[in-house]
């Protein structure tokens, strides 16, 4: 495959409202966690038939507390949300991504586990779930670095809105793609970022808006 149309093939994959691939549905299993499990995926999503590496370091630095509403931005198939309900049933988990057969697709997961509080929407901005007064005590992401920069900066600036006061912010970036930008651009926007996991290649920042102390928050013990 060319270089040019891999990149195609990952754009569309990463941030494409309407996936021009055929549509397939199909279970893959979620492997190498804590917990295993599987879930739905489909034809024109990113890491459509296995966990992606990125999303796996992230998945084991989540931070999350009972009771938390928490924001699994960038979606995809869901399995983010999926985790987290999974391991903590109190949660309120929010799903968004701008693709349409993600957001499908994660909402046939939902159904498929019996979830409530678990509410998967298409958007390419957060703005109207803070227009409406919803806020966050965490949001993860695994950023769509092929999209560009000038769309991180966007997704970032929206996350830090849609934050409670205290809430955090984590994000996963593979250091030889765009980890200085990504570092860079969360220092600018945030009062505290740090390195809360590492692995592989990865590093999981976590940032806040106000300038406290948080190394004291750690992710859950895997049990």
């Amino acid at each position: 495959m060319s270089q040019n149309k891999k990149t195609k093939d990952e754009f569309e994959h990463y941030f494409s409202k309407n996936p021009k691939s055929s549509y397939k549905t199909f279970e893959i299993q979620i492997k190498g966690l804590d917990i295993e499990f599987s879930i739905y995926s489909a034809t024109g999503l990113f890491s459509k038939n296995k966990l992606d590496l990125g999303t796996k370091i992230l998945i084991q630095n989540l931070i999350y507390e009972p009771g938390w509403t928490v924001l699994d931005y960038g979606c995809g198939y869901g399995v983010v949300g999926i985790y987290l309900k999974l391991k903590e049933s109190t949660l309120k988990v929010y799903a968004a991504d701008i693709n349409k057969r993600a957001i499908a697709i994660t909402k046939k997961n939902i159904k498929k586990f019996g979830f409530s509080d678990f509410v998967a929407l298409r958007t390419d901005s957060l703005k109207p779930l803070i227009d409406k007064g919803i806020r966050f005590d965490a949001i993860y992401l695994n950023p769509p670095i092929t999209a560009g920069f000038s769309v991180i900066e966007k997704m970032f600036r929206e996350a830090k809105e849609a934050l409670k006061p205290k809430g955090i912010f984590e994000v996963v970036v593979r250091n030889l793609k765009g980890g200085k930008k990504v570092e860079k651009l969360l220092n600018e926007i945030f009062d505290h970022v740090e390195v809360v996991g590492k692995g592989s290649g990865f590093r999981v920042f976590l940032a806040r808006k106000n300038q406290i102390l948080i190394s004291r928050l750690k992710p859950p013990a895997n049990s």
